[in-house]
């Protein structure tokens, strides 16, 4: 049935005339519409992923911000409060002896450095003491400060908002109360930090291309904007829109639109909710997309390269039109990883434990799971039969074991809906080997599983492009053999080799699709090293005849032997030396030694064709790649041969590389021999 089709569709192509011509157009319309259709669609479905991604990892950046200032405005309170806590600046400032207090204190801000003063004062607000001097400071009343109330107000530590102090500069206050040891409050001390050091922090985190972050206080007045130093004004970013939602507690992304002459800007922050700070994080729109914009343009490449070949062989074969499927493998970037849900349970089935992410997959609050049944809060259930699965949990709760959810367990949340999990049980022993209870892991594996259903179809697809590929061979090999016209034969040649070009374009799929699924094993045993490179040679020598060109085969030992993986073995050789032929001028030739040294096989084959362009040397082995300098049309490809290659010489545990030269290429391949 097949074979007619072709053959209507040869004798269809092969008829001259406008209303074949309409038809023509029109089958060559219909395969190519849904092709660009589907390349487009996928384009800005890649799109909007690669940016949901890249906006998840602004907002987390803001929050590893937040994180960090919290983390430093800790330790200031706890420096603070343990300078507060000597026993002799106590009784030093609660007699007032300030001089002694000031000889306590005045090397503090030599073991801290970005501590710019020390102060103390006595009840009424009044500085007795700034460490280091500063002139006119001293016997000024701050009762005034908003910080002295709140202390005065709560009798604990306290990061002020920024302001010009005293000092001439921008800067916070930690300050903290000092009280006797009967509990009564007899002055306050003070740590100044200039806001230059809130800039140093910023730039700890690196936030991207043109990116930078800066912090803001409860007033909304601003630290490291635009690496504005210590003397200056502090600007106010109150009346932003993010500045008020951080103010509020919130954490998020907005995106500015351009204004003048700024630039369209991603905008994430978060807050630092135990002091009322806030982190903004700002980046302009091009640099925060450049990563997801460079993998667009490869994705536009490659499917422009499959259309372009798909365009170019259905012109050749003319009258040998077949219905190929195009595949085009959807890679899914997902978000970072989620930490796993951890519940422990008494022999009882009682919650005893319950984190974070458990409430979060669960849609069930701390406070509602703790002491409660497990299977009241917690229900495990198998997707198949859809009944209850707590088999894991008895196997650790009861027989003291390690158990394991099966591989369609999924959770029913508070609302209803479900969550697809995996992971396992594991038994409590007390201190006498007895089971008190287990300790419970799920994560959600919803990704997991439709990444693996990805993967698994570009082999699929690759199955399916060899059918329609080996008839359209079978039907030209046919045609070559009958008594037909030279130019009818040149034709058929032509569109033969682009046929053979996309079966071992498919081959080299299938090849790829087994390297990312790490399904392709290795099987070693011992073989001489005349087996192993003769057939490459020879097939290297007819194919460089075609040129002029000859392989030089090295000198080898008749009894020398490797062990190794015969196949992946030979398959890096034979794309080594099809390179060196294919790039090399006709008339030329092509090098090949090996030698074995250190317990490896180093195999040299050098070539004197066109060579590597310096700025492509780091693309030589990614997928797709094939250099600017040589005509495609005539050397056919897929720029998939070398990333085969490398990745096979990683599973046999060697390495390949190349030394580019003036004229040609040295490529060298490195294995075990054993």
């Amino acid at each position: 049935m097949i074979e007619k089709l072709i053959e209507k569709l040869i004798e269809l192509f092969s008829v001259k005339g406008h209303k074949n011509t309409a038809i023509k157009a029109g089958i060559f319309l219909l395969v190519i519409f849904p092709i660009v259709a589907v390349v487009t669609l996928g384009y800005f479905e890649g799109k909007k992923n690669l940016t949901d991604l890249i906006v998840a990892r602004r907002e987390s950046i803001a929050r590893v911000g937040a994180i960090l200032m919290e983390e430093r405005f800790n330790r200031l309170s706890d420096i603070a409060t343990s300078l507060a806590a000597r026993p002799v600046l106590r009784t030093a400032i609660e007699n007032e002896k300030w001089e002694d207090a000031r000889t306590i204190v005045k090397d503090v801000y030599a073991q801290f450095p970005f501590v710019e003063h020390v102060g103390l004062f006595s009840p009424d607000g009044t500085i007795r003491v700034i460490a280091p001097g500063f002139p006119g400071v001293e016997g000024v009343n701050f009762a005034h400060r908003e910080w002295y109330t709140a202390v005065i107000n709560s009798k604990k530590p306290y990061v002020s908002e920024m302001y010009y102090g005293a000092t001439n500069q921008n800067t916070i206050v930690i300050v903290v109360p000092i009280m006797n040891e009967g509990g009564k409050f007899v002055g306050l001390l003070t740590l100044q930090i200039i806001t230059d050091t809130l800039t140093g922090w910023s730039k700890e985190i690196d936030v991207g291309q043109e990116g930078f972050m800066y912090f803001v206080d409860r007033r909304g007045d601003v630290a490291g904007y635009s690496n504005s130093p210590a003397h200056a004004e502090l600007p106010n970013f109150s009346q932003r829109s993010y500045v008020k939602r951080v103010m509020q507690g919130e954490s998020g992304i907005e995106v500015i639109s351009a204004q003048g002459d700024q630039r369209e800007k991603i905008v994430s922050f978060a807050p630092v909710a135990q002091y009322n700070w806030g982190v903004i994080v700002e980046q302009p729109n091009p640099p925060a997309f450049v990563i997801r914009d460079k993998n667009l343009e490869q994705r536009l490449m490659i499917n422009g390269l499959i259309l372009i070949i798909l365009i170019f062989s259905m012109y050749f074969i003319a009258r040998f039109i077949g219905v190929l499927n195009m595949y085009r493998q959807r890679e899914r970037i997902f978000l970072d990883s989620i930490g796993d849900g951890v519940v422990a349970i008494d022999r009882y089935w009682n919650i005893t434990l319950w984190n974070k992410t458990a409430g979060e997959l669960s849609g069930w609050s701390k406070e509602e799971a703790m002491g409660k049944s497990l299977r009241e809060i917690v229900k495990f259930i198998s997707e198949a039969d859809r009944k209850e699965n707590i088999t894991f949990i008895e196997d650790a709760l009861v027989r003291g074991k390690i158990g394991f959810m099966n591989g369609n367990t999924v959770l029913i949340r508070k609302d209803g809906a479900e969550v697809q999990i995996g992971d396992s049980a594991a038994p409590i022993f007390d201190k006498k080997g007895m089971v008190i209870g287990a300790i419970i892991i799920f994560r959600d594996v919803s990704q997991e599983r439709e990444q693996n259903r990805h993967r698994s179809d570009l082999a699929y697809a690759s199955h399916q492009l060899r059918t329609p590929v080996t008839k359209a061979l079978w039907s030209l090999e046919a045609a070559k053999d009958k008594k037909i016209i030279e130019d009818m034969r040149r034709e058929v040649d032509t569109a033969y080799q682009a046929m053979q070009s996309l079966s071992r374009l498919s081959d080299q799929l299938i090849l790829v699709s087994k390297i990312d699924q790490k399904i392709r094993q290795v099987e070693k045993r011992a073989i001489k090293l005349t087996d192993l490179f003769d057939p490459s040679i020879k097939k290297a020598n007819e194919s460089g005849a075609q040129k002029s060109i000859t392989v030089l085969s090295p000198q080898l030992s008749a009894s020398a032997s490797i062990i190794t993986d015969q196949k992946l073995s030979k398959y890096i050789i034979d794309e080594v030396l099809d390179n060196a032929v294919k790039y090399s001028s006709p008339n030329g030739k092509v090098e090949m030694t090996a030698e074995i040294k250190n317990e490896e096989l180093v195999i040299r084959v050098e070539d004197f064709g066109v060579g590597i362009m310096e700025e492509e040397k780091p693309l030589v082995f990614v997928k797709f790649f094939r250099g600017r300098n040589i005509d495609t049309t005539a050397i056919a490809g897929a720029g998939l041969g070398l990333y085969i290659a490398q990745e096979y010489a990683k599973l046999l545990g060697g390495k390949i590389w190349f030394e580019p030269k003036e004229k040609g290429t040295i490529f060298y391949i490195s294995l075990p021999i054993a």
